[in-house]
């Protein structure tokens, strides 16, 4: 079952793969029965949602005992300013970004909603101001606000931007 809060993205999933169903609706009130699905997937998504524990809940309710979530999405780093300046720049370039989270912040959800994390993984690329917005077609509405932002941030840090990636297995406890 192909889930999304945008009906255009379920609608491109569901046509791009023989009978796959669709759901358009909230991550965090899934219409599905309890114990229903053996895997859950979330991938680049969860910065979207404005309570992630609540997704997460839903999650462990949905899956079947011995049922594994496999999530990716964007992580920032601990460093609460440099998490800040992350997701202010996400936010110039995407209105629907609600948080990025710190990979420590999705464990503890995680294991407050009754999953085992089993593996994680971090991944991190450099991004270059310039490439990101054209790749993210947005140069013409924030790119100046978020250029001046990134800027300003990497000369006071010294450091590289990057995003990093937090894709995480977790399994529902067998009852």
């Amino acid at each position: 079952v192909a889930a999304d809060l945008a009906p255009e993205m379920v609608a491109t999933a569901t046509s791009e793969y023989d009978g796959l169903e669709g759901a358009v609706t909230d991550a965090e009130r899934l219409p599905f029965a309890t114990d229903s699905f053996d895997v859950v997937t979330c991938r680049f998504a969860a910065h979207h949602f404005p309570d992630p524990e609540a997704f997460l809940s839903e999650v462990e309710r949905i899956l079947a005992p011995g049922g594994v979530l496999a999530l990716e999405d964007l992580c920032v780093p601990a460093d609460p300013d440099l998490a800040a300046h992350v997701n202010r720049i996400e936010r110039l370039r995407d209105s629907s970004h609600v948080e990025t989270y710190s990979r420590a912040q999705w464990r503890d959800w995680i294991t407050g909603a009754g999953l085992t994390v089993e593996t994680a993984h971090e991944t991190s690329r450099r991004l270059e101001a310039d490439a990101w917005l054209d790749r993210m077609d947005c140069r013409p509405t924030v790119g100046g606000r978020s250029e001046r932002c990134w800027r300003t941030r990497r000369q006071r840090s010294r450091s590289p931007s990057s995003s990093n990636t937090n894709p995480t297995a977790t399994a529902k406890e067998s009852a």
